[in-house]
């Protein structure tokens, strides 16, 4: 392994011994914190639980402005079927493979993880030359950018930002999507199922899926297991059953995995139905194959179940059209930056209550234009079919700034670091550049990261030589920015 690195790798392990779920930051905020003071550094947790960290300048660099180096602190816990991991007290088990971090069974975290290790590695490393620095983590990025949203405009002395939540080493980002979630709510009209003694359970399952980031992997073609249960189910309802649960996805930015039902059935038309939901399984299997080489769908005799039917016959139906129903991808493409979407939106979670079904939608777009049209298309939908819509606040885009100092300065050092020049990119995804831009207008800010293929699923991995990459580059444009603001 490239010695640069050792004490940034170093760091990520240490990182992913802490749980950190987003919502659930407690404990690395407070790890965070402590680390800082352990090295002599100030650091300050807010209301929400961002964290602040202020590094020193170098010697001889005291009058450059500060700089701001950005990340969060939560993670997307993704696991496998089969995982018995623990997100709430098991360490993230972190494995070199082919050139590779990976873990086992679940998410890798280096989406933000990587951040915090990079900015800590350069922040305690006596030999670099550096402006002052602010070490910005915050909270809940995942679930909505929460931690930058209540971020306070006073909280910050740099007006310069890099933040380290990009996933492709040679591309600098300079835009980004904004967005909002629709969740659509059935009320749950329990009723005793009629007999029990004349019933079957049957389970639907789908899964295998490849999943991903619902903004960076939305044009990839791959399957969503809610969208494909409906497909399954929703065509079958004339066959007499009767829906019990169901659940579907586990988080509003990745694309659902796997999604399943509970069915009550006649016993009388048990082998009808088992054979019907056997051939639309294969159909969608067969259909799903070239894309989703994994795919599986099972449909099972379970032996225990709710004691109550979840949606009167009518309704549960209606939520099945309603799913079969809803955009879900790609929306439309950006009508002058080839080849990057501009308005897509992901059918992400499912789920079932005692007094509730709900489902959220996650909607992303570079053109508020656009992102109302698609909430008017599925807020009409959703109550066309019975459903009651909220929609969310929204976060801003980021919109690019083509002539920004800091971007030519990042674009010039590459060049003579690496010999060619990186790519600059606006992507479909959201980062909180868009909402801490809002708050700071006069922020100049660029995004960067390491290779990082697959984030927010078990798949997720970080190519370690594009991280050494990234930490020489990084390192290169700190000093530049010490030296030429310190004249």
């Amino acid at each position: 392994m490239d010695k640069t690195i050792e004490k940034t790798i170093k760091y990520f392990k240490e990182i992913s011994a802490v749980p950190r779920c987003s919502k659930k930051e407690e404990a690395i905020g407070r790890w965070m914190k402590e680390w800082a003071l352990q090295n002599g550094l100030e650091a300050k947790r807010d209301k929400t639980g961002n964290v602040i960290i202020s590094v020193p300048a170098s010697s001889g660099s005291e009058g450059a402005p500060f700089v701001i180096l950005q990340g969060h602190l939560d993670m997307v816990c993704e696991k496998t079927p089969d995982s018995l991991h623990d997100f709430s007290k098991d360490p993230i088990r972190v494995i070199e493979e082919e050139g590779w971090l990976k873990s086992c069974g679940t998410t890798l975290g280096a989406d933000n993880g990587i951040a915090m290790a990079l900015a800590m590695d350069v922040a305690t490393d006596p030999a670099l030359v550096r402006p002052p620095l602010e070490l910005l983590f915050t909270v809940d990025e995942e679930t909505g950018l929460n931690g930058a949203r209540s971020l306070d405009p006073g909280s910050l002395a740099g007006r310069v930002l890099i933040n380290l939540d990009s996933e492709t080493e040679g591309e600098f980002i300079i835009g980004c999507a904004g967005g909002r979630d629709i969740l659509l709510t059935y009320p749950a009209d329990r009723a005793l199922r009629m007999d029990k003694e004349k019933e079957v359970l049957l389970s639907v399952n789908v899964g295998g899926l490849s999943g991903g980031h619902s903004g960076m992997d939305i044009d990839k073609g791959r399957g969503n297991a809610n969208k494909i249960l409906a497909e399954i189910i929703e065509p079958l309802f004339t066959e007499g059953f009767h829906l019990l649960s169901l659940s579907g996805g586990s988080a509003h930015n990745a694309i659902p995995r796997e999604a399943g039902c509970l069915l009550a059935v006649e016993k009388s038309k048990k082998e009808r139905v088992i054979k019907a939901l056997g051939e639309a399984c294969r159909r969608q299997e067969d259909k799903w194959r070239k894309a989703e080489k994994k795919i599986s769908c099972r449909v099972e005799e379970e032996s225990e179940g709710p004691e109550d039917t979840l949606l009167m016959d009518d309704k549960a139906r209606a939520l099945f059209k309603l799913l079969k129903s809803l955009p879900d991808g790609v929306f439309s493409l950006h009508p002058e930056m080839k080849g990057l979407v501009e308005t897509s939106d992901n059918v992400a979670v499912l789920s079932s209550s005692e007094d509730r079904v709900e489902i959220l939608l996650s909607l992303r777009s570079s053109s508020p234009e656009k992102l109302d049209e698609l909430t008017e298309r599925i807020v009409t939908l959703g109550t066309q079919w019975g459903a009651t819509p909220l929609t969310g606040e929204g976060y801003p885009p980021w919109e690019p700034d083509t002539d920004s100092g800091l971007l030519k300065r990042c674009v010039a050092l590459y060049q003579e670091l690496f010999g060619k020049a990186p790519q600059v990119k606006s992507i479909h995804a959201g980062l909180e550049c868009g909402i801490i831009g809002s708050k700071f207008s006069d922020m100049e800010m660029i995004s960067l990261g390491p290779d990082i293929e697959n984030p927010h699923s078990p798949d997720e991995k970080m190519n370690i030589a594009s991280l050494a990459r990234l930490k020489k580059y990084l390192v290169a444009l700190l000093e530049s920015l010490a030296r030429e603001s310190a004249r």
